[in-house]
């Protein structure tokens, strides 16, 4: 498991600058007056061997969400086999 440094009951910083970006999912939707984009960014810390996802949320322009989240590589990894592995199936 990866160790991150911190400040005491806090959560450390990650600076997505200084990592891999991987992937992007984009969607959209616009309808007379509602406009929404929800946006998930994959990035990969080589030291950590973590993926981080950046998830933003936009309404109307206004961002209501905007976090970031990271998790063990290989439990990505699997994530993603499971997911096509899925599809595969359903073919």
């Amino acid at each position: 498991m990866a160790e991150f440094k911190s400040e005491e009951n806090s959560v450390p910083e990650v600076d997505l600058r200084k990592l891999d970006h991987i992937a992007a999912l984009i969607t959209t939707f616009e309808q007379k007056d509602l406009k929404t984009k929800g946006v998930v960014c994959f990035y990969y810390d080589k030291k950590h061997e973590y993926v981080f996802l950046e998830v933003m949320a936009d309404v109307n322009g206004r961002i209501i969400m905007d976090d970031v989240m990271g998790f063990d590589k290989e439990k990505v990894i699997n994530l993603c086999k499971n997911v096509i592995k899925y599809f595969e199936e359903k073919k």
